[in-house]
């Protein structure tokens, strides 16, 4: 003789117990990964806003360098150009000025 094969257990309704119980435990699981991305994502956020701020000092510094030799640089060209005007001044006093004619005897 067969046996007769054997009958699946009739489903219960779930206890409200344990539905509540299932609830707060996905529930936590989504809020721990809610919470693990966001503190990923802020983690990297604030990495990137130091990597700026490094980033926007080092160019203020070379910024201020490269404003000091220009400074420098102005200096030196407004020099040069008040030495230049000088001496234009001088060519055109010394054209003006009547020389008188020098001979030079023949060997």
């Amino acid at each position: 003789m067969t046996s007769p094969p054997p009958q699946p257990e009739p489903h219960r309704p779930l206890s409200s117990t344990t539905t509540l119980t299932l609830s707060l435990t996905g529930s936590f699981v989504i809020a721990a990964f809610s919470a693990g991305v966001t503190y990923g994502v802020v983690t990297r956020l604030s990495q990137d806003v130091l990597e700026l701020r490094a980033n926007q000092q080092a160019q203020g510094k070379s910024l201020h360098a490269t404003e000091l030799r220009q400074e420098r640089m102005d200096g030196v060209v407004t020099g040069i150009r008040s030495d230049l005007s000088e001496m234009k001044g001088l060519l055109l006093r010394l054209n003006e000025e009547p020389r008188p004619a020098v001979f030079r005897p023949r060997p």
